[in-house]
């Protein structure tokens, strides 16, 4: 089936829209695209030998879905690590939880107004950061939260995954 031109341009216009979420006292984005829904906190099960910001993984509707603080991922304040809303976005290895404080908004973001390469040092990884784009007077850092886990770390949950599967199995 052929997108008529409307809907290649609702497709384009989704494109640039972005969940804009709290974390400590920083607004973050990433491209809603890849966000499959927003919930509360659930229970985490934690999985050993990984790095302190993976949580471990929850069971959503019979999925097993890692979780990631993005809190501790970027070394900022996290007051009460069981509070706070889950984003679970859509990756290449399938679904990632994102622990953030809040969420502010929808924004649409051009590339016209992302900047892809500022001129600063950040804590944020180059592979995790896609631009730094405005939200009124403030500063919004863009990031790609599929990119918050290493391969090496999506082996170990892989093979966690699989060890879960086959005890309920």
């Amino acid at each position: 089936m052929n997108a008529s031109p409307a809907d290649a341009n609702d497709l384009m216009t989704e494109d640039h829209k972005h969940l804009v979420f709290r974390l400590a006292d920083e607004l973050y984005a990433a491209p809603l695209v890849k966000v499959r829904e927003i919930i509360k906190m659930q229970d985490i099960k934690p999985v050993p030998f990984m790095v302190a910001y993976f949580r471990g993984i929850l069971n959503l509707r019979g999925a097993i879905v890692s979780v990631v603080d993005l809190r501790m991922k970027l070394e900022l304040p996290c007051p009460d690590p069981g509070k706070g809303l889950l984003v679970i976005a859509d990756t290449p290895t399938g679904p990632i939880a994102a622990v953030v404080d809040d969420i502010v908004s929808v924004k649409d973001f051009p590339p016209a107004a992302v900047d892809a390469t500022p001129p600063l040092r950040t804590k944020i990884p180059l592979q995790f950061l896609l631009g730094i784009g405005h939200l009124d007077d403030r500063l919004v850092n863009i990031i790609d939260i599929g990119s918050t886990l290493s391969s090496d770390d999506f082996a170990v949950v892989r093979r966690v995954k699989d060890g879960a599967s086959a005890a309920s199995a």
